[in-house]
């Protein structure tokens, strides 16, 4: 199992923020120094949940507090515009700003990700969030917000997951309350997961380009 304490003092950029474990080895911040291992969740312990995801990558983080947000579907085929299905909008428009959430792609985990925004602003006028930059599930349904030629991150998001989607394959995203924790710890936070990822996988998620 990995030991988190090993990688912070392997990591300088993690050397001064320390990690504790939470309940059932939750990974939670603070700034004491402790010794961190992730249990091995067994199937039986998800035997109740209602997604049936503890076939799936997914599985461990959910005691983490991930909850599934939404599905993504294909709104237009030939422009590859995304639009949300079976939202729960108990999260997806829960006014915590402040989030860590998982891409998921038939069950494997393709990006970790950290918003200090809302997920969604909820429109009037539609069961879709609002597309404006001040909600993280908004912007993510904008056009190409790329600049000086370089792909924009959801723009290239998109094309890579595009011929997954034609494909009928299941896009489906999950999130974690952070609201309590600063930019900074944030961050640090989302590092943490994608290590992680990489220790037990020998790679990062294919979606995350670097360790941030």
């Amino acid at each position: 199992m990995l030991n988190l304490n090993s990688l912070i003092l392997k990591d300088g950029e993690l050397s001064n923020f320390k990690l504790k474990p939470g309940k059932n080895g939750v990974i939670t911040l603070d700034k004491s120094v402790y010794n961190i291992t992730r249990k091995t969740f067994l199937n039986d312990l998800f035997e109740e949940d209602e997604y049936n995801y503890c076939n799936t990558e997914i599985a461990p983080y959910l005691n983490d507090g991930f909850v599934k947000v939404c599905d993504v579907v294909l709104d237009n085929p030939m422009f590859n515009r995304w639009k949300y299905g079976n939202i729960d909008n108990n999260v997806m428009y829960s006014k915590s700003q402040g989030w860590i959430y998982i891409m998921l792609l038939d069950g494997k985990i393709i990006k970790f990700g950290e918003t200090g925004m809302v997920l969604g602003k909820r429109s009037k006028n539609s069961s879709q969030p609002i597309q404006s930059t001040d909600n993280r599930f908004g912007r993510m349904l904008m056009k190409d917000l790329s600049y000086n030629g370089k792909l924009d991150t959801d723009e290239r998001i998109r094309r890579l997951v595009y011929p997954d989607l034609l494909d009928n394959k299941t896009l489906t995203f999950f999130a974690r309350n952070v609201s309590e924790y600063y930019y900074v710890q944030r961050k640090k936070l989302e590092k943490i997961y994608i290590i992680e990822y990489n220790n037990n996988h020998k790679c990062r998620p294919i979606a995350n380009l670097c360790d941030r």
